[in-house]
């Protein structure tokens, strides 16, 4: 095993252990209304095209996407995860793998959704590697990321699961929140050729919006 695929397991490990045993019920949440009808009229999908999500977790969104094609796929690091993704979306391909090293060929999907992921992985160059690698010329990605005020915002709630202290669960909740990203930031970091964003609320009290982030390869 290489370092690099040392430091991409060591980092799946990671994740899975500041979650703690909050880790299923985490990715048993069903995603809000309002981003399953952004993701919608932010991209178009044609009945040919092949899509992957990732961070597939309860099905909500690979059910959108199997209303527009049957080629789809979806990808997740945690097995319980992928088997609640595949028991709640069966018609759609879902697989245990790293966002980092995508288990697909070069050029192979035309769309990729990148639902609640990109905040959390470190490695963000590897990522935008595969996901240029995987995906074909004329590509379009879509970044699901929270909309934080400051790093961790969002996550705090699931931190202060594990600790009730708020210096404790601040510092967990920017070891779950590696990144605050905006359209800015995504377009930097992707070098698309451009890109564009929204937001959507996901709360009320307190408010909480989304950004949905669409950028052309």
């Amino acid at each position: 095993m290489s370092k690099e695929q040392e430091w991409r397991q060591k980092e799946i490990a990671r994740t899975k252990q500041l979650y703690g045993n909050g880790y299923a019920e985490v990715q048993r949440r069903r995603i809000h209304r309002n981003i399953i009808k952004g993701i919608d009229d932010a991209i178009a999908i044609g009945p040919e095209e092949s899509v992957l999500e990732i961070g597939s977790t309860n099905g909500d969104i690979l059910n959108l996407l199997l209303s527009k094609t049957p080629h789809v796929f979806g990808l997740n690091f945690d097995m319980q995860s992928v088997k609640i993704a595949q028991e709640e979306s069966p018609a759609s391909q879902v697989v245990v793998g790293d966002a980092t090293r995508l288990p697909f060929g070069d050029g192979t999907f035309d769309k990729i959704i990148i639902t609640h992921t990109a905040e959390h992985i470190d490695g963000l160059g590897w990522l935008r590697n595969e996901i240029k690698r995987t995906t074909k010329t004329k590509a379009e990605y879509l970044f699901i990321t929270p909309r934080e005020r400051f790093l961790g915002e969002r996550a705090l709630g699931d931190a202060f699961k594990t600790h009730r202290h708020p210096i404790k669960a601040l510092r967990l909740a920017r070891q779950l929140h590696v990144h605050t990203l905006n359209l800015s930031r995504v377009l930097d970091w992707t070098k698309g050729d451009w890109a564009n964003s929204r937001e959507v609320r996901v709360g009320i009290f307190p408010p909480r919006y989304d950004y949905i982030i669409r950028v052309h390869k």
